[in-house]
């Protein structure tokens, strides 16, 4: 299947949210008949936490509830958790609000139902888990449909898979089923970021034969539609190995925390990665006073010139329009203001203004000659730091030399890290300005190995300042599967 280039004039990548019932009892052995949503399985009452609803102990029962200091009496657990106020007693009596964010979800006569954020002020909305919201859901996702249809766009559709929970591929069976023939629905990515929210280590083929596990669903129920895994981009090799993911492309979501991470992400995924691949996520953000419009429309034009010569199939900007999050990263990231307003054609008024960077994406040429895949000076030290370094070479069981491997390190705390990438000779240099305590080091296809580092072997370096620290050779082992 031959998958053309695009450039998503609005930015928007189609996350609806969907929450269902997860399987939260030994979920990883659990066949496929015995995955029921009865009465008897869940306790009622309100959940601060996954891991209570794991342990079935709610945090807050329905007795310690308080909604209202008028009339108190004869309501619901549901009624409760849409008060404005979420007020309840603790384990000793004392009166207590509970922030709406750390409302993970509840359970009422066996019903769970959990708690999702956000739309553009950051409300919550709880959504039920029975037939009935299949089908209100299943028809807003027609009328998104309908609406991308109309605007010529392609939806990538967030599935919200999860590895421990048998119960999202049931669910994934019932969105495949019902929307095999929408063609506004170009794929279904199956899971984002695992980096960050599969919370579990695991080995590569567990992960290869979880992947597996799902697209075979997505081919059995939706042959006419693509796959994707949301990627947050080079440590994803460590576990979530891109070229081990059985689907039909991948969407990478590099950002700027680095100077030039972007690109230097984007020509390792064009060196080593052998699916098709996407730019799914990325952006900077510009209110035009801390940072200027110009400089993102200047990363916009590089970072996807960049996709472009080095085999990327697509690029998508993070986000549609700026927000009021209370977070700068956040906030302005949009390629439209907020400010302002704008007609449309139809001679509509929609509010906010696009900001320069349309004009890169909106006059994006996809047939023009490719030009070189440009491999940035600091590819290897991307902050050039000097303070501390660890220094060795990825091998192979033959000895010989890995290159594109990825050596990540993390501080004592594991709250700061570095990676870095191993060269043609298989050597690598990670440098950061703090001690690094535990290691890890893998590359695509191979597996990965990990450590701590004995700070009695650091010596200090002919500068007399920088401190270094040799960890000879580390050896990888070929995947067989």
């Amino acid at each position: 299947m031959k998958i053309f280039f695009y450039a998503m004039i609005s930015g928007i990548l189609f996350l609806p949210v969907f929450l269902m019932a997860q399987d939260a009892h030994n979920a990883h052995n659990a066949p496929t008949d015995n995955v029921l949503l009865n009465e008897s399985f869940f306790t009622d009452g309100v959940y601060f936490t996954l891991s209570d609803l794991q342990q079935h102990k709610p945090s807050v029962s329905k007795e310690q509830l308080f909604k209202s200091t008028i009339d108190n009496s004869n309501f619901s657990i549901g009624q409760w958790a849409g008060t404005q106020n979420l007020f309840y007693f603790d384990s000793e009596g004392v009166k207590r609000k509970l922030s709406r964010d750390s409302l993970w979800g509840y359970v009422e006569n066996g019903t769970l139902a959990l708690s999702a954020c956000c739309n553009e002020n950051n409300n919550n909305s709880t959504y039920l888990l029975n037939d009935s919201t299949y089908t209100n859901y299943f028809s807003a996702l027609d009328t998104l449909f309908s609406l991308a249809d109309e605007a010529g766009l392609k939806v990538i559709l967030l599935i919200r898979m999860h590895p421990l929970f048998h119960t999202t591929e049931i669910h994934f069976e019932k969105m495949a089923k019902q929307f095999k023939n929408t063609s506004a629905l170009m794929a279904y990515d199956l899971f984002n970021e695992p980096l960050y929210f599969d919370t579990l280590e695991r080995e590569k083929k567990d992960v290869y034969e979880i992947v597996n596990r799902w697209q075979k669903i997505k081919n059995e129920y939706a042959p006419h539609q693509l796959s994707t895994i949301g990627m947050t981009g080079v440590r994803e090799v460590l576990e979530w190995d891109p070229n081990i993911l059985n689907v039909d492309f991948l969407s990478f979501h590099p950002y700027e925390y680095e100077p030039n991470q972007v690109m230097s992400e984007i020509y390792w995924y064009g060196k080593y990665v052998k699916k098709p691949w996407m730019i799914g996520e990325t952006g900077i953000p510009a209110d035009n006073d801390s940072v200027s419009y110009d400089a993102q429309k200047i990363f916009a034009e590089k970072t996807l010139n960049q996709t472009y010569n080095c085999g990327g199939i697509g690029y998508s900007w993070w986000q549609f329009r700026d927000v009021n999050w209370m977070d700068f990263h956040q906030d302005f990231l949009g390629v439209v203001k907020r400010a302002g307003s704008t007609q449309l054609p139809d001679g509509n008024i929609e509010y906010g203004e696009a900001k320069p960077l349309n004009d890169v994406i909106k006059g994006f040429n996809s047939k023009k000659e490719k030009t070189n895949c440009v491999k940035p000076d600091n590819y290897y030290n991307y902050s050039r730091n000097d303070y501390y370094k660890i220094y060795g070479k990825l091998i192979n069981e033959k000895g010989e030399p890995i290159e594109g491997g990825i050596i990540l390190a993390w501080s004592e705390d594991w709250s700061q890290s570095y990676h870095s990438v191993s060269k043609s000779d298989g050597s690598f240099e990670l440098y950061s300005q703090y001690p690094f305590y535990h290691w890890k080091a893998s590359a695509t296809n191979y597996s990965m190995v990990r450590g701590d580092i004995n700070q009695n072997n650091v010596v200090i370096d002919n500068n007399g300042k920088s401190k270094k620290v040799n960890m000879g050779n580390l050896t990888l082992t070929p995947l067989n599967f």
